[in-house]
C-alpha cells in the first residue's frame, strides 16, 4: 500500500508543479517582466543610440519606436529550418528608455519568442511567448555597455 501512496503523492506533486509553470506562463503573457539596467552619465538619446548599435551587433532590425518615444521594437532574422522537428521562429525585443531616478538613463528590455507551428501556418501568424529568462538579456546589455562606453561624452567623462 505504501508504494501506491508514494506514487499518488508524486503524481499530485508533479501536477501541482505543472500547474505552477502554467500559471507563471500566463502571468508572463498578461504582464511580462522587463529586465532593467541603469546607465549613469548618459541621457535618453544617448541610450537610444547605443541601444541601436547593440541591436545591430546582435543582428536585429528595428521595426518600430523612436527616440522621441523612448522605445525601440526590433526583430531577429528568421531562425529554424521550418521542418516538422524545428518550426520557424524569430525573437523580438521591446526596449523602453526613461530617465533613471539617480540620473542617467534606464533601459528596460523584453525579449519575446515568436514561433510559427502547424496550428499557425498562415503568414504572419504564430505563438508569442515572453522570455522571462534568457541569455539574450546578458548579451544585449553587454553590447549596450560597450556602445555606451564608446560614446564621445562617456569616453571624455572617464
Amino acid at each position: 500500500m505504501k508504494p501506491l501512496s508514494l506514487f499518488l503523492a508524486l503524481l499530485a506533486l508533479a501536477a501541482a508543479a505543472g500547474c505552477r509553470s502554467h500559471v507563471t506562463n500566463l502571468k508572463q503573457q498578461i504582464s511580462p517582466t522587463y529586465h532593467a539596467q541603469a546607465f549613469a552619465g548618459i541621457d535618453q538619446r544617448q541610450a537610444y543610440d547605443a541601444s541601436l548599435v547593440a541591436l545591430r551587433q546582435m543582428g536585429y532590425k528595428q521595426t518600430g519606436g523612436g527616440a522621441a518615444q523612448g522605445r525601440i521594437e526590433a526583430i531577429s532574422e528568421m531562425l529554424g529550418s521550418g521542418t516538422p522537428q524545428q518550426s520557424p521562429r524569430q525573437v523580438s525585443i521591446n526596449i523602453r528608455i526613461s530617465p533613471a531616478l539617480e540620473g542617467g538613463a534606464n533601459v528596460e528590455t523584453l525579449f519575446t519568442d515568436i514561433r510559427q507551428d502547424a496550428f499557425n501556418s498562415r503568414e504572419g501568424m504564430g505563438s508569442k511567448q515572453p522570455l522571462a529568462e534568457s541569455p539574450l538579456y546578458d548579451v544585449f546589455y553587454k553590447y549596450l555597455a560597450q556602445a555606451v562606453a564608446a560614446l564621445p561624452s562617456a569616453a571624455s567623462s572617464q
